[in-house]
């Protein structure tokens, strides 16, 4: 799927950001005390959680790694989506702990790699041979992500605004990071790979890929 030119350092890339995400959530894992003087009680489990699925997940990128083949590509890079969807809020600053520079690894390294991977498709040798069920349900999915988060998180910002309040007032300071993801990252490109998916587009076919890996996750 990417050119010659672009794989090796796409290769390195997922190496990278693998073994960063690995070091951060093993701690994690083996640690739960590592976040307690910074992460509020009711959100620990959330942390926690996270760190589990994390670590599965970066284990899983280094199982497929250095497999070849355009499904492999699309499984590396759900899987890259959602590490830097999960260190994002951390590398933000909500939690400084010895393992921060790990998290500012994975989210700036993926960012890197969005650049890299998508910029080196080849595009004009690809073409979408999505069936028109699997293309319209693909489609479907990704409307209903942003159908579904977008209204919630501007009408909460709204109602933030109106009281000059925010969540960091109920000890979940978190959100803030996620409204800043969905509204400027997640949802864009969930509306993106929808239109996409109907005009028959190979980066359509990616995006729409790269979400059914990410969101489960």
């Amino acid at each position: 799927m990417v050119g010659a030119q672009r794989r090796a350092m796409v290769c390195v890339l997922e190496g990278l950001i693998a073994a960063a995400a690995l070091m951060a959530s093993a701690a994690g894992v083996a640690v739960p005390d590592l976040y307690r003087s910074m992460v509020p009680r009711p959100v620990m489990p959330f942390v926690f959680g996270q760190d589990i699925v994390s670590l599965a997940a970066a284990l899983a990128l280094l199982a497929v790694w250095r497999r070849r083949g355009d499904k492999a590509a699309v499984l590396r890079t759900g899987i890259v989506a959602y590490l830097f969807y999960a260190y994002g809020p951390l590398a933000m600053g909500t939690v400084y702990t010895v393992f921060y520079f790990a998290y500012l690894a994975v989210f700036g390294l993926a960012i890197f790699y969005f650049i890299a991977f998508f910029s080196g498709i080849a595009y004009d040798r690809l073409i979408c041979v999505l069936p028109a069920a699997l293309r319209a349900v693909v489609a479907v999915y990704c409307a209903a992500i942003a159908v579904y988060f977008a209204p919630q998180w501007v009408a909460a910002i709204v109602t933030n605004i109106q009281t000059q309040s925010g969540p960091a007032k109920a000890g979940f300071d978190f959100i803030y990071y996620v409204y800043v993801l969905d509204l400027c990252f997640v949802l864009p490109v969930c509306v993106l790979a929808c239109v996409l998916l109907l005009r028959k587009k190979v980066l359509g076919a990616v995006l729409g890929g790269t979400l059914l890996v990410w969101e489960p996750c």
